[in-house]
């Protein structure tokens, strides 16, 4: 039966972001489904007026927006929108964590019923204004008829989600496999996304310092925390076999930096990283990936000694042996970890089989 559903996000593509780019294949699952399907979001430049604009047959609502801040745009016209617009919908979907969605959620529609995705707790934020926005994330996550989260890890890890397992459904993050499957043996290391202060990205660069030698280029890709970009940089003038290009690549450029790349390197120190989807990407196209043990669904994505190799976090002195252990295997050795890497992916990730998934959550709504 055809629905109305009204989905809420901090950003929404164009913008880049994994979360953003989950919230754009969802609501493009739900219109295939045969839903009318709404996003209202915020932009991400300031003080541009509210307007609306159809992308890929999704009705996108972008709210102007005042600052950035807490990494998230800051709107108040988003909740004048919100209380307009409520009332027309049978479904709200949520994405977590984010706090004015959080408040919104708390005024629900009478008619409608409440979803939320839950892609990770609060974890940098400290002291009282954490403690009111988890307050309130907690009474939204009663108030939901159903709750995602991404991974079993996820769900035993959050304290948050303990109250509500009885309505959890766990439901991975997915990539439609559009990359192709390369011999890349002579490739190079690639780290590729935002430059968050979680990416680990100072680990790698100091495990790198520690190196007497690498075989194999290391190639960063991406912007994001300016403090992260300048001390790149500076260790650029030391290390010789590090490349930075510092920008955000379109779809097509970050599929050929994967395709070519030997492995993905994915050094994130902190729970923030509850995921990582760029890791599916790199399972898809046959890529072994290097990741961190974190208590998230990290390393669950790609498994140690199966798919990759997965090192202490924060922790150069594991990083970097994980890196070179990496970086000395045999053709056939690397071969079976690119073997792996895939038949891991379309068992668990490939969006046929999350898709099926996802819709029977909202089929019992």
């Amino acid at each position: 039966m055809q629905k109305n559903i009204l989905i809420i996000n901090k950003m929404y593509y164009p913008d880049v972001g994994g979360v953003e780019t989950i919230v754009k294949q969802h609501a493009e699952w739900l219109h295939n489904s045969g839903h009318n399907v709404t996003v209202l979001t915020a932009n991400s430049k300031t003080w541009i007026k509210t307007s609306i604009q159809t992308i890929n047959n999704i009705k996108v609502v972008r709210c102007s927006s005042i600052m950035f801040a807490f990494s998230m745009p800051i709107s108040l016209s988003i909740f004048i929108k919100f209380f307009r617009l409520k009332r027309n919908f049978d479904l709200v979907y949520f994405h977590e964590p984010y706090p004015l969605g959080t408040i919104m959620g708390l005024f629900p529609s009478r008619n409608s019923k409440t979803i939320i995705t839950w892609h990770s707790d609060i974890i940098k934020q400290k002291g009282a204004l954490k403690s009111v926005v988890v307050y309130l994330q907690n009474k939204l996550l009663r108030k939901a008829h159903n709750v995602i989260t991404t991974s079993k890890q996820l769900l035993e890890f959050s304290k948050q989600l303990n109250n509500v397992k009885n309505k959890t459904s766990i439901i991975p993050l997915s990539f439609e496999g559009s990359l192709s499957r390369k011999n890349t043996y002579d490739g190079y290391f690639l780290i590729i996304g935002r430059l968050s202060y979680y990416k680990g990205i100072n680990i790698l660069l100091e495990a790198l310092r520690s190196a007497d030698m690498i075989n194999r280029k290391v190639l960063i890709v991406g912007k994001g925390e300016k403090k992260i970009e300048v001390l790149i940089r500076d260790y650029l003038k030391v290390l010789k076999n590090i490349e930075f290009v510092n920008e955000f690549v379109s779809e097509e450029k970050k599929r050929t930096l994967i395709e070519g790349c030997y492995c993905l390197i994915f050094p994130s120190t902190e729970n923030s990283e509850a995921f990582g989807i760029i890791q599916v990407e790199a399972l898809s196209a046959g890529k072994p990936v290097i990741n961190t043990l974190l208590d998230t669904g990290v390393p669950w994505v790609s498994l140690d000694n199966i798919t990759g190799y997965s090192a202490k976090p924060k922790d150069p002195k594991s990083l970097l042996e994980k890196i070179l252990k990496m970086d000395n295997l045999t053709m056939n050795q690397y071969d079976k970890l690119c073997e792996n890497s895939f038949s891991r992916y379309e068992e668990f990730f490939s969006d046929r089989v999350v898709n099926i998934k996802f819709k029977k959550v909202f089929e019992k709504l």
